[in-house]
């Protein structure tokens, strides 16, 4: 809004030596034909009037970087007025039809901002989407407790460092939904917070929304390294994945995306339902 109001503002200015010219012909026009001092005043404002109105609309003082790329927020895309193309109508599918879902893309392919998207709309936030295909549908905007993982985020200097960044990532989840860590059963590990979590969230007779991003970025980090180094790693997500095996009857909807099919041949291959969306041509 500020970006529009001085491209205004300097337009107003760079157009106000019209203003002088416009005057003297009104004088002018007043002397030769007669023209009344009001009539003469009436003109002039509406011709400022109509100028600033031109200028108000005019592309000029429309902010042209209302283009982005690499964001990721889609909170701030829409409070922004930003481009925005609506996947809402494919994303209203994905979440009535489907409970688990995995998606695997290259890198800066738009992944994290699908699940930033899907955070809002289980999180109610329906003035974000007005206007969106999918604030045409019949959709509830039921809000869920939502456990987002980034998993770019945690230390990734050795395993022990991996697991104690996922319980510091489930801490602050804690915190988000006012949840006290005290009271849930188990914090060891990774694994038995996140089972503990969403434990603690189901007896509340809720079900819990489960949006994980880049899900194998700790294994791909570390082939470089060698098979050992990369299998130690993917040690630990085997384990702290397991929590979301073993609680998926308390979970509404579980998200993972990467840039790998490797959820298919290791980490999850005990969860039969994980549908992989990956080269439907819909999505």
């Amino acid at each position: 809004m500020c970006e529009y109001k001085l491209a205004l503002f300097r337009n107003i200015i760079s157009n106000l030596d019209l203003l002088p010219s416009g005057l003297f012909y009104l004088l002018w026009l007043k002397k030769r034909r007669n023209v009344s001092i009001a009539t003469t005043f009436y003109i002039t404002l509406s011709m400022i009037i109509y100028r600033y109105k031109k200028l108000k609309f005019s592309e000029e003082t429309v902010p042209k970087n209302n283009i982005r790329y690499g964001l990721s927020s889609f909170k701030t895309i829409r409070e922004n007025s930003l481009k925005y193309i609506d996947k809402t109508e494919s994303i209203y599918k994905l979440i009535t039809q489907n409970n688990y879902v995995f998606l695997a893309r290259p890198r800066r392919f738009g992944k994290t901002l699908l699940v930033d998207t899907l955070a809002e709309i289980f999180q109610g936030n329906k003035k974000l989407f007005r206007g969106l295909a999918i604030s045409k549908k019949k959709y509830d905007w039921k809000s869920f407790p939502v456990i987002r993982l980034d998993m770019s985020k945690p230390d990734l200097r050795s395993p022990e460092a991996l697991d104690q960044s996922l319980q510091d990532m489930l801490l602050d989840i804690c915190k988000s939904l006012n949840i006290n860590p005290s009271s849930l059963t188990s914090t060891r590990t990774s694994k038995a917070f996140l089972s503990s979590l969403i434990t603690q969230i189901a007896s509340s007779n809720q079900k819990v929304v489960v949006l994980v991003d880049e899900y194998d970025y700790p294994v791909i980090n570390h082939l470089h390294e060698g098979e050992k180094v990369a299998s130690s790693f993917l040690k630990v997500l085997q384990e702290f994945y397991l929590a979301l095996k073993v609680n998926s009857n308390s979970i509404h909807f579980l998200l993972l995306t990467g840039v790998t099919q490797l959820a298919h041949t290791t980490i999850f291959s005990g969860l039969n339902n994980l549908k992989d969306i990956s080269y439907l041509p819909r999505f």
